[in-house]
């Protein structure tokens, strides 16, 4: 599924400096083929040492989207400096091990959302 690719980091002309590359990944159909059973959904050793190599990259930021399960991606994926958005976006951890979980909720025609630490 993951087909090869390259980036070109350019120096900006105006500020002599690097960019940053940001990667929002989704994981079922794109990092990974869909298939019939959701546990079945397994990262390939090739998929595993691309996502390590651009992790490893100071200019990078690799981040997975999907609507498993923190605990699901992070077991399918146990990659260092990666950005994982959980439950469509609803809980988000980053390297530095912060989890973040954004609840929504209605209140007649209110819509209100609030950001919170998970681990406080």
């Amino acid at each position: 599924m993951v087909k090869r690719f390259y980036f070109r980091v350019e120096k900006n002309l105006f500020l002599g400096i690097k960019m940053k590359v940001f990667l929002f990944l989704d994981y079922d159909g794109t990092l990974v083929s869909f298939k019939p059973r959701p546990e079945q959904a397994k990262p390939s050793k090739k998929l595993l040492k691309l996502l390590k190599k651009l992790c490893a990259k100071k200019n990078f930021v690799v981040s997975v989207v999907s609507g498993r399960t923190m605990k699901e991606l992070k077991g399918f994926l146990p990659i260092k400096n990666l950005v994982f958005a959980s439950n469509h976006g609803t809980e988000i951890s980053f390297p530095s091990k912060k989890e973040f979980v954004f609840s929504c909720f209605r209140k007649k025609k209110e819509v209100s959302c609030i950001v919170y630490n998970k681990a406080v």
